[in-house]
């Protein structure tokens, strides 16, 4: 866990394929409960360095985990980086096969109960129907969920996250600006 929050506090840091054969050996040793968690914060590592396929494995041997042990926690996250990947990698359908896998993680979150995961695929869904057109879907989606929050939307949670947070893509939805959001590089992924 300590070697995921390094590399989620410096991106620059060389320990993650380190931390990935750390995390491989845990679950080839039989560990099983608790550490789909920790591949749902290696794929967020993954994301912010551009490492689609890398990500797609995580995200495979954390449904193999899940599928043996009933363990579901981080399925919705997991739903949400599978789709982020898919539109890094940049196949002419990655946006028509991630909108389906945005809609699973949503579905998931709500029925978890888990709302900051739930708001973090809605930001995402929400910015890939805007592109596709479908603005008055992303704002409904977006305004649904948006009043549950009440603060730190004014905060960006990086510089290359200025302007993509609740509030701002909300207006960009709600104003008909086309929104930046989530492109087929790693420059415009939300984290």
């Amino acid at each position: 866990m300590c070697g995921v929050c390094i590399n989620l506090l410096d991106p620059s840091s060389a320990k993650l394929e380190e931390l990935r054969a750390e995390l491989d050996d845990h679950a080839h040793r039989g560990q099983r409960m608790g550490i789909t968690v920790l591949y749902a914060l290696l794929c967020r590592v993954l994301l912010q360095r551009c490492r689609p396929d890398a990500v797609l494995a995580a995200v495979e041997a954390a449904q193999k985990i899940g599928r043996e042990t009933g363990e579901w926690l981080f399925e919705g996250d997991l739903f949400r980086a599978k789709a982020r990947a898919l539109i890094i990698e940049g196949p002419p359908d990655a946006r028509l096969k991630a909108q389906p896998l945005l809609e699973q993680a949503l579905a998931v979150a709500r029925s978890q109960n888990a709302r900051s995961i739930e708001l973090l695929v809605a930001r995402d869904l929400a910015d890939l129907l805007s592109q596709k057109g479908v603005r008055t879907r992303a704002r409904d989606l977006l305004a649904s969920i948006y009043g549950w929050f009440t603060e730190g939307f004014e905060t960006a949670r990086s510089e290359e996250d200025e302007g993509s947070s609740g509030r701002v893509l909300l207006s960009r939805i709600l104003t008909d600006i086309q929104a930046q959001g989530v492109s087929q590089t790693c420059n415009g992924l939300f984290a």
